[in-house]
């Protein structure tokens, strides 16, 4: 175990984005991952929420999620009335995910 916090902070915030990461791809947006992707496929999304999340700006996370489609050429606006539900169901399921891998963290921390 290493006691030098300068040293743990880079290893302790790859952890964290390992870990976001993973929840991430598994939210997948358009199925990139799920179609043989590379897990770094989303990426950018991934920094984006764990500067959200260092950044304590939890109310911009559902947003992004949303948004966020927009970036692989997808507008979240023009989703087909039959899937808006299951979409909005993804998006909050995610968020959930995210809440609680936060709320965890926050709790580990005060330890």
């Amino acid at each position: 175990m290493n006691n030098n916090p300068k040293k743990s902070k880079p290893r302790e915030h790859l952890i964290d984005f390992l870990e976001l990461r993973e929840i991430i791809n598994s939210y997948d947006p358009l199925g990139l991952i799920k179609g043989g992707a590379p897990e770094d496929e989303h990426d950018n999304l991934t920094s984006e929420l764990q500067n959200l999340l260092c950044g304590n700006k939890l109310n911009e996370i559902r947003p992004l999620l949303i948004n966020c489609y927009e970036w692989y050429g997808s507008d979240p606006n023009e989703i087909k009335d039959e899937y808006v539900e299951r979409f909005q169901k993804k998006v909050d399921e995610t968020l959930s995910r995210i809440m609680e891998w936060y709320i965890h963290k926050n709790v580990m921390n005060v330890r």
